[in-house]
């Protein structure tokens, strides 16, 4: 869940997700609002890239073992 950091109400609920699910991958961009993606694109992307290597990573575990 990636969250901008002027998104108040949306930062609260991802810190109650998260202590929920430990497993759950956050994100906070800063000097964002609710349009994180548009605000930070350059932030959102390597966040975005970043996490979907490490599913990759993941998957191609599963996969060749």
């Amino acid at each position: 869940m990636l969250n901008g950091s002027h998104d108040v109400h949306n930062v609260e609920a991802v810190s109650y997700v998260k202590k929920s699910n430990p497993d759950i991958e956050v994100g906070l961009i800063p000097n964002a609002g609710h349009t994180a993606n548009i605000d930070q694109p350059d932030i959102f992307h390597h966040l975005l890239d970043g996490f979907l290597d490490s599913i990759k990573g993941r998957l191609d575990e599963q996969i060749y073992t």
